[in-house]
């Protein structure tokens, strides 16, 4: 998918080398999808405050131009969100959209009207009434300012094969879609449909040549009233799947005010809860260049809370001598301390250490002796210590270890943590009957922000939280985490 945020800077989604983990996909043998922006000047650059190792593709952007919806490889595929600072040029950290769109099946595409009246999205879900291998589906807004419970679009529009790639005009009487149904030339065509004056839509129009072709023709994105964007496989491409634009001779899409979209505010991570991830380096390196959005955030947290105090710890592989690789893992501590340091945190509330190879939590090598490429880069990590928390509550999240990389001594929990489940905040003590199914559910009420905040648990193994975040999930609670529990005097 392609759009323009602005007339400088633009996204777009890529399999590329030298992605966020420049891992090959097994089953295709290709990388693995990542989000990228391009600008004026023709430089392309991994947004890699949004990717993962996985796959993670940008969906569309909300038309007041704030907002950009993706896909991440996350639970067979979920809808994740982020807001875009144009003042500072960052986006922020991503957001889970929520129950009321991801599922445990695979969210794959979303688009939502102006006013945030309505979202449409795409999932392969069979819990409600479904046409074919994956349909389109959409919520409403409530007076509540929630989602309603999702609706199937009909079969004038879904079809037994796949419809994919929604894309809805600004005030909703206008949708384009991608689908292998229908009447297609070949392969994904990309149609339109109009909602009429009693609400139902109108049969799916082919948009024909040059647009479709007798290949796939699919991620079709209206960026204004004449010009799009999508992407398809022709003789003429330069790879697989390359990114066309087209201009239309006259105006196909309406023009509206747009409002301030709702869904910002409503799937807003609370302000009583700062939430830090801990990060890893490539190998043989002390600097992540990458991080620097997430750095200046976690800067600004410590200022603003001068009585949190921190400890750094940097950690290497198992590859080199002992005495290098102290002298690395410290190096990579020092890295995150001046910085934050150079940003105008008091040096006297952060502790740094280097332990080298110490405390591994992932494998090194496979069974055949070879290098685990996609668990080895794991240990080469920094990870953050609550020693005192301030007036906001500060949780770090940890790096996690696919259960089938992981070593026994981390299963084991050599460093004697206690492991909780974060559900969520709020400032009414009486929302933890939320979780009324869930047991063993902790209220800590932090005094300075006057809000609550809900975990599940104190573990003395990961292993027993994984066991315990993966019923959760499956019983369809979404944006949750394990993290390691600093606060001593929960209850």
């Amino acid at each position: 998918m392609y759009f323009e945020i602005n007339d400088s800077l633009s996204l777009f989604t890529s399999k590329r080398k030298k992605g966020k983990g420049d891992l090959i996909h097994p089953q295709d043998n290709r990388f693995f999808e990542d989000i990228y922006t391009y600008n004026q000047h023709s430089v392309t650059q991994n947004l890699n405050i949004l990717n993962t190792r996985t796959h993670d593709a940008s969906l569309c952007m909300s038309y007041s131009g704030n907002t950009m919806f993706f896909y991440r490889n996350d639970n067979q595929g979920d809808i994740y969100y982020s807001n875009y600072n144009k003042t500072k040029e960052k986006w922020s950290s991503p957001k889970n959209f929520g129950e009321a769109v991801n599922t445990k099946s695979r969210e794959s595409s979303i688009s939502i009207t102006a006013d945030s009246s309505i979202v449409y999205f795409v999932s392969n879900r069979t819990d409600i009434t479904n046409y074919g291998e994956e349909d389109i589906f959409y919520c409403t807004m409530q007076d509540d300012n929630t989602w309603s419970e999702p609706k199937n679009v009909g079969e004038i529009i879904n079809t037994p094969y796949h419809e994919q790639s929604v894309n809805i005009s600004p005030d909703g009487k206008i949708m384009y879609f991608c689908s292998r149904g229908h009447n297609t030339m070949g392969g994904f065509d990309v149609f339109k449909t109009t909602q009429d004056e009693t609400g139902n839509w109108t049969k799916p129009e082919n948009l024909g040549y040059p647009i479709n072709s007798p290949d796939n023709d699919i991620y079709f994105n209206l960026n204004n009233d004449s010009i799009g964007f999508f992407s398809s496989v022709r003789t003429d491409g330069i790879g697989t799947l390359d990114i066309y634009k087209i201009t239309f001779t006259q105006p196909v899409i309406p023009q509206i005010d747009t409002v301030p979209t709702k869904i910002l505010t409503t799937y807003e991570m609370p302000e009583a809860l700062f939430i830090f991830q801990n990060f890893t380096f490539d190998y043989n390196i002390y600097e992540n260049t990458n991080v620097f959005n997430e750095l200046d955030e976690f800067a600004e947290y410590l200022i603003n809370n001068p009585k949190t105090k921190i400890k750094i710890t940097g950690y290497t592989c198992a590859i080199g001598t002992s005495e290098y690789n102290i002298e690395l893992s410290l190096k990579r501590a020092n890295f995150i301390t001046n910085y934050l340091i150079n940003k105008g945190v008091n040096p006297d509330n952060i502790i740094t250490q280097g332990k080298g190879e110490d405390n591994q939590i992932a494998i090194n090598y496979n069974e055949n002796k070879t290098r685990c490429n996609v668990s080895i880069g794991l240990n080469r990590r920094i990870e953050v210590q609550v020693l005192e928390q301030g007036g906001q509550q500060l949780i770090i999240k940890q790096i996690d270890v696919p259960k089938q990389y992981q070593l026994e001594e981390y299963v084991q929990n050599s460093n004697n943590n206690i492991y909780s489940i974060y559900l969520s905040s709020s400032q009414n003590e009486e929302d933890i009957n939320q979780y009324a199914d869930i047991e063993n559910v902790i209220s800590y009420y932090n005094n300075e922000s006057e809000y609550y905040t809900f975990y599940v648990g104190k573990f003395n193994l990961i292993e027993q939280a994984e066991k315990t975040i993966t019923n959760l999930k499956e019983k369809g609670y979404r944006d949750i985490f394990i993290f390691i529990n600093e606060n001593k005097q929960i209850k």
